[in-house]
């Protein structure tokens, strides 16, 4: 999400997912797009249980290099 070269795509995924024209995608990006890098922390992958109606377990789903990679 951070690599310009993807931002259509992911304007395109948010427009299909949300049933948005790509314009209103855009923009939803554009003001949301900063906290899209969250580190993963088992406390954030639990507290996917108040949206999700399944969220797998965090000890054999969550691969730890990548739960603590940090971008940049």
């Amino acid at each position: 999400m951070k690599d310009p070269a993807n931002e259509q795509k992911l304007v395109d995924f948010t427009a299909k997912t949300l049933k948005l024209d790509v314009g209103k995608a855009k923009a939803l990006i554009d003001v949301y797009k900063s906290g899209f890098n969250a580190k993963l922390t088992k406390e954030r992958w639990e507290g996917m249980k108040k949206y999700a109606a399944f969220v797998p377990d965090w000890t054999t789903n969550a691969y730890e290099p990548c739960a603590s990679l940090t971008s940049g």
